[in-house]
């Protein structure tokens, strides 16, 4: 027996009134703490007053200290010279005399010969001196009087930014509610970078894979994967021999022409904090995982405050801008210059703005989230 119309919608209005407060029920912190707290703000964007530097590898910066010649170090110490040793039993010393100065005889001269007595003391010191590769480890008991150790060039000093650009990140971004999570692996001249997000049924991946060195990044293969598939829905192969790419759906893709610098859009975000703002303005072309975007000019226009939940930073925006294209990558030098926001606006193919709340640099945590319930009422951070 057919259900009656009335029925059938009541039964299908519950349906869907239960699986919204399903979702309701997952995301509630999620959607609590974005209706009545906005975790991200901008500051009033400035002119830049930094340039974006340049960052080095860490094959570069092992190079670089393999070049170092330390400086000299000269260890000196004072000790008393040691008895000799042996096995006879030597007689007891008689105590010393009164220390005589050189003597003289002033008396005329006779025939037979002068006699002079001198007394030298025994040495009461002895000091060594040499490298610090061949000087041996002092006694406890023994004074030092000059020690200067190198310092390590590698060090971090306090309030320094590291220079090395690092090889593990992992970023969780925020669109709206929806978490994102990257990770950028770099390891012999090759990095990995991975953007995974997720909502309901529907999910996205973005792969990218490629070289790097110190002109930057040159991607190899960008793929888009969609809902769980195996089997890639977009995906770009760049052939840096022939300088062309094969761009699309599997199966309908076509060729294109590239030039070096030509960036896939989530490796572009990586390339530019990498080489840093060595040109006023970049232009190459970005692809996505659908089509080639030429002719994008990258620019530093600006600077800015981010809050990002907690913390608040300092990130340089370069923008880029192509017909009604748009990429905006605001980079952190605090952070070697990592994007903590990205907004990439590509008509109807991609449209997001995210938003870094986690930040962790090679096992660091630089950045963390506070769950809503876990802070004060009407109180926010102001931590730096």
């Amino acid at each position: 027996m057919p259900l009656r119309p009335w029925l059938r919608r009541t039964l299908w209005g519950a349906f869907i009134l239960s699986l919204l407060m399903h979702v309701a029920s997952i995301f509630s912190e999620e959607i609590y703490a974005w209706l009545t707290q906005p975790e991200f703000e901008q500051t009033e964007l400035k002119k830049p007053t930094r340039k974006l530097k340049a960052q080095t590898l860490e094959e570069e910066a092992q190079a670089a200290l393999a070049g170092i010649k330390l400086p000299e170090t000269l260890q000196v110490y004072l000790r008393r010279p040691q008895p000799p040793k042996t096995a006879k039993k030597l007689a007891p010393k008689p105590a010393p005399a009164a220390r005589p100065s050189r003597v003289i005889a002033s008396a005329p001269r006779p025939a037979g010969p002068v006699i002079v007595s001198e007394t030298l003391p025994a040495p009461e010191a002895s000091v060594v001196a040499s490298l610090p590769a061949a000087v041996p480890h002092a006694p406890a008991s023994m004074p030092q009087i000059a020690s200067a150790p190198a310092a390590r060039p590698e060090e971090k000093q306090p309030g320094q930014a590291l220079a090395r650009f690092p090889n593990e990140l992992k970023i969780t971004y925020v669109y709206g509610i929806i978490p994102g999570h990257m990770t950028w692996k770099m390891v012999n001249g090759h990095y990995d970078l991975q953007l995974e997000g997720s909502f309901l049924f529907s999910s996205r991946i973005f792969h990218s894979s490629g070289k790097v060195d110190k002109n930057g990044v040159t991607p190899d293969r960008f793929v888009e994967y969609r809902n769980g598939k195996p089997d890639p829905h977009y995906q770009v192969d760049f052939d840096w021999n022939m300088l062309t790419a094969e761009v699309g759906e599997p199966g309908k893709r076509k060729t294109e022409a590239i030039a070096a610098g030509d960036q896939d859009i989530f490796s572009t975000a990586f390339h530019v904090g990498l080489i840093g703002g060595t040109k006023p303005e970049q232009t190459f072309s970005i692809f996505s995982g659908r089509r080639k975007y030429p002719d994008a000019h990258l620019m530093l226009v600006g600077e800015a405050k981010l809050r990002l939940g907690e913390k608040e930073v300092d990130a340089l925006l370069l923008r880029g801008e192509w017909g009604d294209r748009k990429v905006d990558f605001w980079l952190a030098p605090e952070w070697n210059n990592i994007p903590v926001r990205m907004t990439i606006v590509l008509g109807k193919e991609l449209s997001i703005d995210l938003w870094a709340n986690e930040v962790s640099i090679e096992g660091k945590k630089v950045l963390e989230w506070v769950k809503p319930q876990s802070r004060h009422p009407g109180e926010r951070s102001s931590n730096k």
